[in-house]
């Protein structure tokens, strides 16, 4: 046929099918696709596929497609296969499959915890000792306790009786009184699929615990606690006192949210403060938009911008430390936790306003300054403010609100370095003609309901 200008030309491909192919995986030697015209039985393939080391000798499988196309199963002894006992002859698209022994049982393992370098789950091999696990964790801490070493094991036989039992483990302690040595008859216990061993923490050891104090005092600095009943006094004396410039009322402790908890635990509540922030912002996205110096929670822009400084674990803790200094040992001296940090600021000369105010303003302080008057010098209160939720947090993080005695509002006093936030008033959803009509006509029916009730009891 003669080509003309235009023709097109279709080349069709060919045909995806195969014919006369079967399929092998698994634990063999040889995994993949065979033509029939070489392996026309179940024992050829077999032994063309070379059946792997770590092989189930003992069942494999057959999958076949019917004539519906669903498939069948014909399970076969490998071994038996082999051996000539058993055979099947192939059809086009059959699939074997020969297990491996690790995917028929759970995966052998031993677990070491406690005071190593590195805990961690270890694939078990035949002959470990308790030495060996030690040596794979990276040797043990200086803390570890030599006296108390425990292997746990799983139970495996059931309860000659048959009855249910109280015991889980098997137990051995392993007393290392003279010290660490690998040649110990002690540390050659044989190991079992899924022991467990746990190294415990000397009762009498104790490592550093270290607080840092910055700011206004003669040696800013990490220090290390002597004890665990050091005092606020007592880190401010170490520390050469304070500085002529200091202002101790405006002092901040930050400290630890979960103070002595294990990582495990930290990543429990943080998960609670995730799902908590979760919902705080699914809240607030429902909510208008708010001016971003506003704060819902009573937290000041100052109290904001110092927690984006520190860990998320971290919190500011309100404390009073002038009191602290001139009663030593007093409730308000508290005790110093591990990873404690002690701000001491400069001597502060001004008060501020934030949220519902008409112009924000910050001014020197001058004795006798009250609310009202901050208010005023802020240009009144918006038409949104919350006057009756207005209230003081001070440079020390203490907050103050405003009370009501009688028919007279006592606001709170004013120190240097106080801010005031006057809160916007909560919008309030107002429904529509059609709601109000829809409302009424429930109350209307409601109201029927109840005297024809009513009537029915007389």
């Amino acid at each position: 046929m003669q080509l003309m200008s235009g023709d097109t030309l279709y080349v069709d491909s060919l045909s995806r099918q195969f014919v006369n192919r079967v399929m092998i995986q698994g634990a063999v030697e040889y995994p993949g696709e065979y033509g029939l015209n070489y392996v026309q039985d179940l024992k050829t393939l077999v032994e063309f596929a070379k059946p792997g080391p770590q092989a189930l000798m003992e069942r494999a499988v057959l999958v076949r497609r019917k004539e519906d196309f669903q498939p069948a199963y014909y399970p076969f002894s490998v071994q038996e296969t082999l051996l000539g006992k058993s055979n099947m002859k192939l059809q086009s698209e059959d699939s074997i499959y020969l297990y491996k022994r690790t995917e028929v049982r759970e995966p052998f393992t031993v677990i070491i915890n406690g005071e190593v370098n590195k805990p961690d789950t270890f694939a078990f091999a035949e002959g470990m000792r308790v030495q060996d696990l030690i040596l794979l964790a990276g040797g043990l801490k200086d803390g570890a306790s030599l006296q108390r070493i425990e292997i746990s094991r799983r139970l495996r036989k059931a309860n000659e009786n048959g009855k249910d039992t109280s015991t889980y483990a098997v137990i051995k302690a392993i007393d290392l009184q003279q010290g660490i040595d690998f040649q110990n008859n002690e540390l050659d216990f044989v190991l079992e699929p899924f022991d467990m061993v746990g190294i415990r923490k000397a009762p009498g050891y104790k490592e550093q615990i270290t607080v840092t104090i910055e700011g206004q005092v003669m040696y800013p600095g990490t220090y290390t606690l002597s004890g665990n009943r050091e005092r606020l006094s007592d880190i401010i004396t170490r520390a050469g006192g304070l500085r002529n410039a200091a202002y101790p009322r405006g002092a901040l402790l930050v400290r630890k949210t979960y103070p002595g908890v294990g990582s495990a635990d930290a990543a429990v509540f943080s998960n609670k403060l995730n799902l908590s922030a979760s919902k705080q912002k699914l809240t607030e996205e429902k909510e208008e938009k708010a001016p971003l110096e506003t704060l819902y929670s009573g937290d000041t822009m100052q109290l904001r911008n110092m927690l984006n400084e520190v860990a998320a674990q971290q919190k500011p803790v309100a404390i009073r430390l002038e009191e602290a200094l001139r009663k030593p040992g007093s409730s308000e001296d508290i005790f110093l936790e591990e990873g404690d940090v002690l701000k001491v600021p400069k001597q502060l000369q001004t008060v501020q306003t934030f949220g519902a105010v008409n112009i924000r303003q910050q001014l020197a302080y001058r004795p006798g300054i009250s609310v009202p008057a901050m208010i005023r010098q802020s240009g009144g209160f918006s038409t949104r403010a919350d006057r009756k939720r207005l209230y003081v947090v001070n440079a020390d993080g203490t907050v103050k609100s405003t009370r009501k005695i009688f028919f007279f509002k006592v606001f709170p006093g004013l120190q240097p370095g106080s801010e005031i936030y006057v809160p916007e008033q909560r919008e309030t959803k107002k429904l529509s003609p059609g709601e109000l009509l829809s409302l009424s006509s429930g109350i209307i029916s409601l109201g029927g309901l109840i005297i024809a009730l009513l009537n029915v009891i007389q």
